[in-house]
């Protein structure tokens, strides 16, 4: 996906508790889970990586607005997003 919808309003409301750090840690979830349209597998150390973070924010952020399902963290929003785009690509 190239684009998604941003709603401010309830991203302020959602991220209102996070530091800057944690903010933009959870934005580059946010856009490479969007780019490449999956789950992130269940590998805190190369998320983190991946978003320039450490474990330890990997691990709030997964645990407060994803959802682990078997070995992978599913982002509900995201997911109901990306189903909606290729539902009008088809």
């Amino acid at each position: 996906m190239h684009y998604y919808p941003h709603h401010i309003g309830d991203f302020i409301k959602d991220t209102t508790n996070l530091d800057d750090h944690q903010l933009a840690t959870y934005l580059r979830m946010l856009w490479v889970y969007y780019t490449e349209e999956k789950p992130f597998d269940d590998d805190l150390e190369s998320i983190a990586f991946a978003m320039r973070s450490d474990e330890k924010t990997v691990h709030l952020l997964l645990r407060h607005f994803f959802e682990k399902s078997v070995d992978k963290w599913h982002h509900n929003r995201c997911d109901r997003e990306i189903a909606k785009y290729h539902a009008k690509s088809e």
